[in-house]
């Protein structure tokens, strides 16, 4: 077996033990927290597209990203770069309702963002490959914030974080979680970020979470979007990263 191989998979095991005794501690928290929680303040709900209402028809390829006339919104010169953003904003629009969320980069286009996260290395354009969470989190700490990397980590971590007034970026499934399909092999519990902001516990157990999903087709899977617990373990990788105010 590769070098490489052996070392990553002596990680990924040292991150798996790290996480099963982060979920024994939150779980012990969660089971006396019934209830509907959320991180406060409240995110305001961005689509990775100009208009929320288009995105279904733009998914579909029914039109193009650039026939929505409040593409120039964004804050892209041309058509084309917004083009071939639009369908790759996910994580940089999730830790972009969070900057708002604090007042930290008000002026701030998604444009000019996109650049200060690409230059950070959180996209390869060249190998069209992104996002890369560390690189989103140094943005985000560029502007005040904290933020951690999570390689591995389950639901009930993720529920004890927003229990902790601390915002989690999702690596998902974006069928899945759009509920366009039902499940997905484990390696393809990848390929979308999305915002998790609250938590439903009931009995002592997560029995779902609310989020923010940049390009749910429609409002119901759009902003505030509640995903029952199977759903969102079918479209969740155990990947993503934790965003909050210092």
């Amino acid at each position: 077996m590769p070098v490489k191989k052996i070392a990553k998979n002596v990680r990924d095991n040292v991150d798996k033990v790290a996480s099963n005794s982060r979920t024994k501690s939150a779980l012990k928290i969660i089971s006396n927290k019934p209830g509907d929680y959320f991180v406060k303040p409240e995110p305001p709900y961005y689509s990775q597209f100009a208009s929320p209402t288009m995105v279904s028809d733009i998914l579909d390829k029914k039109i193009k990203s650039t026939d929505d006339e409040k593409w120039s919104s964004f804050g892209f010169e041309e058509a084309t770069d917004y083009d071939f953003w639009s369908w790759r904003l996910c994580g940089l629009i999730c830790v972009k309702m969070i900057l708002d969320a604090h007042k930290k980069a008000p002026s701030e286009t998604i444009a000019l963002l996109t650049e200060k996260a690409v230059g950070l290395g959180g996209y390869d354009i060249e190998k069209d490959v992104g996002w890369f969470s560390a690189p989103l989190v140094e943005l985000a700490k560029s502007y005040g914030l904290k933020g951690k990397v999570f390689r591995h980590i389950s639901a009930t971590e993720i529920a004890k974080l927003i229990l902790d007034n601390k915002f989690f970026i999702a690596s998902v499934n974006p069928s899945v979680i759009r509920q366009d399909i039902d499940s997905v092999k484990d390696d393809e519990k990848r390929g979308h970020l999305v915002l998790v902001w609250g938590v439903k516990i009931k009995n002592g157990d997560v029995v779902g979470f609310y989020i923010h999903n940049p390009s749910g087709r429609k409002p119901t899977t759009q902003e505030k979007a509640f995903i029952p617990i199977k759903r969102f373990r079918d479209a969740f990788g155990k990947r993503g990263f934790a965003i909050w105010e210092k």
